[in-house]
């Protein structure tokens, strides 16, 4: 959770110059960028404590949260995620990790960011846009064991 307050702000005295003269206002607020109010992540690994064909089995899932955030001019709306990875780990003592994994398991529809949008100059937003959910195979193979 993040709460931030602006006490005072120091402006440059050639910058408060320059913004007078362009007959632009004092800056009152400050708003962090890309910082949402709320996030959150959380992870469960959970190892198999028996072997499964000769090797070690691994199940873990990383959940994460963001709410919305301001960039610029533009709000990029709250998501969750999901990544997952089930790895079979040394498989029979060869040394052979085989791994099958999921990003963005739930499918979810997001924006992560923006891609210098701004409404006020052009009309136009442009969101950086995350991927759907993706799934792959990872193998693996460690030298000397």
């Amino acid at each position: 959770y993040v709460d931030s307050k602006l006490d005072s702000i120091s402006i440059d005295p050639s910058l408060l110059a320059l913004l007078r003269a362009a007959n632009v206002g004092i800056p009152r607020t400050i708003v962090v960028e890309q910082q949402p109010k709320w996030s959150a992540n959380g992870n469960v690994s959970i190892n198999i404590p028996t072997k499964v064909l000769g090797g070690d089995l691994s199940l873990n899932t990383d959940i994460k949260y963001s709410d919305k955030f301001q960039l610029s001019t533009v709000f990029v709306k709250s998501y969750i995620t999901v990544d997952s990875r089930i790895t079979l780990a040394n498989i029979g003592d060869s040394g052979v990790d085989v791994s099958i994994w999921g990003r963005n398991m739930l499918n979810e529809d997001y924006n992560y960011g923006t891609s210098a949008s701004s409404p006020n100059a052009n009309g136009a937003q442009s969101f950086i846009h995350a991927n759907p959910r993706t799934i792959g195979l990872s193998v693996r193979y460690n030298f000397g064991r």
